[in-house]
């Protein structure tokens, strides 16, 4: 069943307290009030990538200075000095199959004897096990079955951020159009390959690049199902969007500590007013939200249950919200539906 903008944020005091007893519930009988972190080191392997997401500050596109790949020397340098610095875990951060964009990325990697980024990965992945004492954690992106099993040999775990099931983001003027690897669908699928062939997995959500307030909700229960099935989900980052510089983001307003904490506005607001959408502290980080064993169904049911709302009508944005009107000189929208039916 569709849901308006404004119903799942129409939460109770009452239910948002009932919400946080169970999730502190779950959390307890899985972890009691343990937090468990990993020192590990950042291996950027290639700064290109074939998306254009408008809010990374990550990805350098050919002829930007800082684009490129690492050398395997390289990769070695960076791996051997975070285990000096006491790092245990050596994780891959890159831009998605740049080759299948850019010609230079074809080149480097012929230099380098390979075909395919993800072929790099993973002997990169072999050189760190053979060299240094750090466990390779991959976060490569969208990736086929056969492509997990293989990073499968040479890895401790895989992550790569859901950040939302909206594919309303893929259209133009939103943040994820002209990004053929922020498909849903395709997240969805690799996350769930990694369930089949038993891959730890870490991923999350993104808050604030457009998404509404019940698409969250969604993007959670999603993840939830694949775990319930699989259990493999190691960890949910539930992330803020920082507005960054030379971005086509730049002037996009960031989301409230109110907003990224999912409590509910107060009934008959939409969660992405623009009174919400204040710029955070620069110490603000993302959250971690690990998964615990139990199950959480009883969460996700409370989460996604349907309500009544005379607000607004299916497929139109909350009447609070502005953003229509007052469209930025990027040529970005306000993240919400049109405000004409669909």
């Amino acid at each position: 069943m569709a849901h308006n903008v404004d119903e799942t944020t129409r939460f109770t005091s009452r239910e948002t307290a009932q919400l946080q007893a169970e999730a502190a519930t779950l959390r307890d009988l899985g972890w009691g009030n343990a937090i468990s972190y990993s020192r590990k080191v950042f291996i950027p392997l290639t700064t290109m990538c074939r998306n254009t997401c408008g809010y990374c500050a990550f990805v350098k596109h050919p002829g930007q200075q800082g684009s490129g790949y690492l050398s395997p020397d390289e990769v070695l340098k960076i791996a051997r000095n975070g285990e000096r610095l006491g790092c245990k875990e050596a994780l891959f951060s890159l831009g998605e199959r740049p080759e299948r964009r850019y010609p230079e990325a074809r080149e480097t990697l012929r230099r380098l004897g390979h075909a395919t980024t993800i072929d790099y990965v993973i002997e990169a992945c072999r050189l760190v096990l053979a060299h240094t004492s750090l466990i390779p954690h991959v976060n490569a992106g969208t990736l086929t079955e056969a492509e997990i099993a293989e990073l499968r040999e040479v890895s401790g775990s895989m992550g790569m951020m859901l950040e939302t099931v909206s594919k309303r983001l893929m259209k133009p003027g939103m943040a994820h159009h002209a990004c053929p690897d922020k498909s849903p669908v395709l997240r969805l699928r690799t996350i769930e390959a990694a369930g089949r062939l038993g891959v730890p997995f870490t991923t999350g959500i993104l808050i604030g690049i457009g998404e509404t307030f019940e698409e969250r909700v969604e993007s959670l229960v999603a993840i939830d199902r694949i775990h319930q099935r699989y259990g493999n989900v190691q960890e949910v980052i539930v992330q803020n969007f920082r507005a960054k510089a030379d971005t086509a983001m730049a002037a996009w307003m960031e989301p409230s500590m109110r907003t990224c904490c999912a409590r509910s506005p107060s009934p008959g607001w939409c969660s992405t007013r623009p009174s919400a959408c204040r710029r955070l502290p620069t110490s603000t980080t993302a959250s971690k939200i690990t998964s615990p064993p139990a199950s959480t169904t009883g969460v996700a049911s409370l989460l996604s249950r349907s309500t009544t709302s005379t607000r607004s009508g299916r497929g139109r944005s909350c009447p609070n919200w502005p953003g229509a009107r007052r469209r930025k000189a990027t040529g970005w929208s306000s993240g919400l539906p049109s405000t004409r039916p669909s």
